[in-house]
């Protein structure tokens, strides 16, 4: 799958929450994914401790993701997103 395939898509819990939408992805030494950045929602922002600002943004474990279709759908729900945000940037 392309990097182009995935930018700006968006991000929803396993139980139906739109998180955000992706920004930018982190790859590791070996070129393989390790963190979507995602542009948050204010609401999701707030729930998780990002400090405002004009694009609250939060660095997501690719283990937390499930499918990748129209939406990029994580495997978690939005009270345990918590644990697989690995940067608050």
């Amino acid at each position: 799958m392309r990097l182009s395939a995935i930018l700006d898509k968006e991000v929803v819990t396993a139980d139906g929450k739109l998180v955000g939408k992706v920004i930018d992805v982190e790859v590791d030494d070996e070129w393989r994914a390790k963190e979507l950045i995602v542009l948050l929602k204010r609401y999701v922002a707030s729930k998780l401790g990002v400090r405002f600002s004009l694009r609250p943004r939060a660095a997501i474990a690719v283990a937390a993701v499930s499918g990748v279709g129209e939406y990029i759908t994580l495997r978690i729900g939005l009270d345990d997103l918590k644990f697989s945000v690995t940067r608050k940037l």
